[in-house]
């Protein structure tokens, strides 16, 4: 495969996190203010987003996925860059996880997955004000951190991604592309 292709879909993976988290957290914001409404006449949009929400929250484990594979490659043909993906790769431990047990959630749910024994972990923010179990099919709101699984924080995974699509857009590693 040409590099520059490898190059060019990490880059396109790693935007598509981000726009893809943004559009989660904006479905999530207008979900909010049709719950603290006062009117109950937006109670069928409301729905609407209780079900959607689910499906972007999905296409954002894909995108993840999909970045994670693409970076894997550019790892293998730039060994330069290897340390900026290990880098973060440790921001977001739980991602491959989460986007497998997701786009695998029928059979986690029936207690068949491959990682099963990760499917339910414990959680504890800030400072045990919030703590409990969360399996990878469920969502955490709590303050401003929505967390996928109880464990992606979908902010912290869209500016992680941001940054390191930055890196590589301006980094010299591709200058004879």
């Amino acid at each position: 495969m040409e590099k520059w292709f490898i190059a060019a879909a990490s880059k396109q993976w790693l935007k598509a996190v981000v726009k893809q988290g943004e559009r989660l957290l904006e479905t999530h914001r207008n979900m909010n203010s049709l719950i603290f409404s006062s009117t109950t006449s937006h109670l069928e949009e409301l729905r609407d987003l209780q079900e959607w929400i689910r499906v972007e929250e999905h296409f954002f484990a894909i995108a993840i996925g999909k970045a994670l594979a693409w970076l894997d490659e550019l790892g293998k043909i730039e060994p330069l860059c290897q340390q900026h993906i290990d880098d973060f790769l440790k921001k977001i431990p739980h991602a491959k996880d989460i986007r497998n047990m997701r786009e695998h959630d029928v059979e986690y749910l029936q207690g068949k997955g491959r990682k099963q024994k990760n499917f339910t972990l414990d959680f504890n923010l800030y400072d045990g004000k919030a703590s409990g179990s969360a399996d990878a099919s469920s969502t955490i709101v709590f303050n401003n951190d929505y967390l996928i699984g109880g464990r992606l924080n979908v902010a912290e995974t869209i500016a992680f991604a941001d940054e390191f699509y930055e890196l590589l857009r301006y980094n010299n590693y591709f200058s004879d592309l």
